[in-house]
């Protein structure tokens, strides 16, 4: 996962062109139109914000003005009260910061009337970050195999991902791309993981180039103007995700889920799909020419490593099923996992059977994998948006579908 930019710097114009302070017509000038620009941002942040103590902030606004000074003041006031905000907020506990403000500040206005494009964007993560990315103000393109949603402010293209014919339309006028198409993860055809992964990203790549568009995954040529920057969320949950909890939920309906791997005490990052479209957003709004975002790959998780069974459980019970409570030792599992796919393995001349008891999965499920996410902290003033035990209230009451109904 991936973004690619044209890059114009993080702020575009505030009045005034570059290097000339001294232009005070279209400089300081200009004041009203740019800082009452930036005032409105700062009011619409500050009505709006969300701490992660989960209460919203309401402060109102000092009225529009009709004139640039006028809007000036506008603007300025706007930023005195936030900073006045930012300080309040500073205690403990309140979870925001005057950082957080002008980041936010930033992004609005580096992204208004941008056109992007989301390639998978009719998928899990790909429709999420669509409508954050509507939300912020861009203009956006979809590029996927087919379309899942209607979105009166999205221009949907079809096509095959390896096909950069079909790709370059979906590209034309971009000024950032974001890569989000793969296999679902619970997939176990290699051959589509390659064609997707390896030959799709790099028909990305070449057509992102051709189009004109300069900041993609894995590659980064800076001769050229060419960005790009590697996103690396695990274990991304939420609503509308189609894997993790149907397929959980699908198990213990069968009677499947019985069973824990190991000692239960094994940690792994499972990621909120917000935070996984924040990361990603974050990135595009950070990259630019001598960035240290670069051409480098960035974990993305929640930054709250949970033990394995714990999270499974917890999505169990809070759909009325009953947790895992046997414990079966990891190598014992691995090896008959192992066994299994060996005896379906010499069968499949004669008879194919999907398993689903694979060493894959009794690894995901017995073993450690949490990333560290410090380098995006540091780097692009990442952090989660929404912490785990809302990310899981949030997942549970998008699927009253699947709870389990009561005699």
């Amino acid at each position: 996962m991936g973004v690619v930019e044209r890059s114009s710097g993080p702020w575009g114009r505030l009045g005034g062109s570059e290097g000339d302070p001294g232009g005070c017509e279209e400089g300081l000038g200009g004041c009203g139109e740019d800082m009452g620009a930036v005032g409105r941002v700062v009011e619409a942040v500050g009505r709006s914000w969300r701490t992660q103590g989960g209460s919203w902030r309401l402060w109102e606004g000092p009225g529009s003005a009709g004139n640039s000074s006028g809007d000036c003041a506008e603007g300025m006031g706007a930023v005195d009260r936030t900073r006045a905000l930012g300080k309040e907020l500073e205690a403990p506990g309140k979870g925001i910061w005057w950082t957080d403000l002008t980041s936010a500040m930033a992004t609005r206005l580096r992204s208004a009337g941008r056109r992007c494009t989301v390639i998978g964007g009719s998928g899990f993560l790909g429709r999420h970050m669509v409508e954050q990315l509507l939300a912020r103000g861009y203009s956006v393109n979809v590029f996927d195999i087919q379309q899942s949603f209607e979105s009166d402010g999205v221009k949907f293209f079809l096509g095959d991902l390896c096909d950069k014919e079909a790709l370059l339309p979906a590209l034309q006028g971009v000024a950032v791309a974001f890569h989000c198409a793969s296999p679902a993860p619970s997939s176990d055809n290699r051959e589509l993981f390659y064609k997707v992964n390896f030959m799709g990203t790099k028909a990305v790549i070449e057509a992102c180039k051709e189009a004109g568009v300069q900041e993609v995954l894995s590659a980064n040529d800076p001769a050229n103007n060419f960005l790009t920057v590697a996103i690396r969320p695990h274990g991304i949950f939420g609503p509308r995700d189609p894997q993790l909890v149907p397929i959980l939920i699908q198990a213990a309906k069968r009677g499947k889920m019985k069973f824990i791997i190991g000692d239960g005490k094994n940690l792994v990052d499972f990621t909120y799909v917000e935070n996984v479209v924040h990361g990603h957003i974050l990135a595009a709004e950070k990259l630019q020419t001598g960035s240290p975002l670069c051409g480098k790959a960035f974990h993305i998780t929640n930054d709250e490593p949970v033990p394995f069974w714990a999270f499974m459980s917890r999505i169990l019970t809070g759909l009325d099923y009953d947790p895992p409570k046997y414990h079966i030792p990891y190598w014992l599992a691995y090896y008959l996992a192992l066994l299994l796919a060996l005896l379906l393995g010499l069968l499949r001349p004669l008879v194919t059977i999907k398993a689903t008891f694979t060493p894959m999965r009794v690894a995901l499920a017995g073993t450690f994998h949490y990333y560290s996410c410090e380098r995006a902290k540091r780097d692009m003033g990442y952090r989660p948006v929404v912490g785990l035990e809302e990310a899981i209230a949030r997942t549970l009451q998008s699927y009253p579908h699947l709870r389990r109904a009561r005699a």
